[in-house]
């Protein structure tokens, strides 16, 4: 009884942490939704996509270019994504989901350059 007790114990321990991360872990549309943005400094363009397809062609751009990219949606959404400045041809992005001023979730993403293949150089 005492053994069984130490496993149902030791178990509560191991899955009430997953439980309470399950219910707090943010909710994100997976519809097709509108966004307004781009690179700072560029045109603002509006783009079609879900948060995951946005959350990754801000986090590519903003590795790419070395600037802050920023998306906004009328449901109150904003997605940044910027650079932490690297000395190879690899960049550390870190993005960041926003909603009413609220920090929802944060995401980091190698990005390296790469240099397009030419086959007549030798």
């Amino acid at each position: 009884m005492k053994k069984m007790m130490i496993l149902l114990g030791s178990m509560m321990i191991l899955i009430l942490p997953l439980v309470g991360f399950a219910a707090t872990e943010p909710k994100f549309p997976d519809t097709k939704i509108i966004w307004y943005g781009g690179a700072a400094g560029d045109i603002q363009s509006e783009v079609e996509g879900t948060l995951s397809e946005i959350s990754e062609r801000a986090m590519t751009e903003a590795g790419i270019s070395g600037r802050l990219v920023k998306y906004r949606s009328k449901e109150g959404l904003v997605y940044t994504a910027y650079p932490e400045y690297g000395r190879s041809r690899c960049r550390t992005v870190r993005g960041k989901i926003w909603q009413d001023e609220e920090l929802l979730d944060t995401k980091i993403k190698q990005v390296c350059k790469t240099i397009p293949y030419d086959p007549s150089f030798r």
